[in-house]
């Protein structure tokens, strides 16, 4: 049976997001890329599939090739389910060793740039609206709520008050944040264009303008590495927030509910996390202290 086929009737089956359900189709027409053929169920085998996973590792970085390894295994996972092959062994699959890098926020002095830059850019996009407007909307939700560019796609303008409350798309989770003043007011402008959603873009569109805000900030100071976009808002914001209220405060506020580890790994810039106190120094001459804590005389 063809992969192919077989990954259309899972998305038809699932509620799968638009970008996971492309990262599952390239994975598969990449499979069937390195067999040189349409890849089908047949194909799956572990041997055959280490043997793809080796090839991209040589040309792709480990994010991507975990990526394609994720849409493989699903497909797996719903053909086994479905009685159609036969279960896939995680322990003889090819283990993807990512390489871990530490968050880099943008500054707030950045994301004033960038507001300041987002009312330079001319023109208007198709639904209407002025492109300076949707950018400079954009980048106070993204940073004052630090919620995901995907959820910001969604919102609609009826959410919008003194309290906002979302369902997370990616965890299904409810979360709530409030606006300042500016930031309000900028989202509510958006919102009177009377549009079922406030920003309602396509992700080529939304990427093309904001592309266009960074050539225009650059023009007035502002720097970006290199495959940083307005994603980047949020891991501003868990940067700040952890500055401000530490670790967990800033895990809450990103709307991770089990813990600060994805906050620490993944959005907050090491230099805003809280270090604990040193111990007692083992050269402390105080006299209390070297009274009921100095080590013993060396021998």
């Amino acid at each position: 049976m063809n992969l192919l086929q077989c990954l259309e009737t899972l998305i038809a089956e699932r509620s799968i997001c638009r970008d996971t359900q492309n990262q599952y189709r390239k994975a598969a027409r990449c499979f069937g890329e390195f067999l040189g053929a349409p890849a089908t169920l047949a194909d799956l085998e572990e041997m055959v599939v280490n043997r793809w996973l080796l090839s991209l590792e040589q040309t792709k970085s480990p994010e991507t090739v975990r990526l394609r390894k994720a849409g493989i295994t699903a497909v797996w996972n719903w053909a086994a389910g479905c009685g159609l092959h036969r279960h896939y062994n995680p322990n003889r699959l090819r283990k993807i060793k990512l390489r871990k890098r530490a968050p880099v926020a943008w500054s707030v002095d950045d994301v004033r740039l960038l507001l300041c830059a987002a009312e330079l850019v001319p023109g208007s996009l198709a639904i209407g609206v002025p492109a300076s407007e949707l950018l400079t909307a954009w980048i106070w939700i993204g940073y004052e709520a630090g919620i995901r560019p995907g959820d910001i796609l969604r919102l609609e303008p009826a959410q919008v008050g003194e309290t906002i409350t979302i369902v997370q798309h990616k965890t299904g989770r409810p979360h709530s944040f409030r606006l300042s003043p500016p930031a309000l007011a900028a989202v509510q402008r958006l919102g009177s264009h009377g549009r079922e959603k406030l920003f309602g873009l396509p992700k080529s569109t939304a990427r093309r303008w904001e592309l266009r805000l960074f050539e225009i900030a650059e023009t007035i100071g502002f720097k970006r590495r290199r495959g940083q976009g307005l994603g980047t808002l949020r891991k501003a914001h868990g940067t700040e927030v952890a500055r401000r209220g530490g670790l967990e405060a800033a895990a809450q506020s990103l709307g991770h509910i089990s813990g600060t580890r994805i906050a620490r790994d993944h959005y907050v810039q090491p230099d805003a996390i809280h270090m604990p106190p040193l111990p007692p120094s083992l050269l402390n001459d105080d006299a209390e202290t070297a009274t009921n804590s100095r080590p013993r005389e060396c021998a």
